[in-house]
């Protein structure tokens, strides 16, 4: 997973896990983070975000934010 804004030495997993705990344990109402998942066709970018639930679960979701055909020739930049 790629994310930017991760504290500088944790990694990307660290950063996912701290993030959930955050909103599991009310330091946080939400929490978003951008990952790749890229196939052989094309590039992709996915975001996912979770928020705490009334019944006390944490919702959690993905959604396409970005795509773009491997053959394009902004693909890689």
């Amino acid at each position: 997973w790629l994310n930017l804004d991760k504290p500088a030495g944790m990694s990307s997993a660290q950063a996912v896990a701290q993030g959930l705990r955050d909103v599991i344990d009310g330091r946080a109402t939400q929490f978003s983070f951008e990952y790749p998942c890229h196939s052989s066709e094309e590039l992709r970018w996915f975001r996912m975000h979770a928020a705490p639930m009334t019944s006390g679960d944490l919702l959690i979701t993905h959604f396409l934010t970005r795509r773009q055909d491997r053959g394009s020739a902004d693909a890689l930049g």
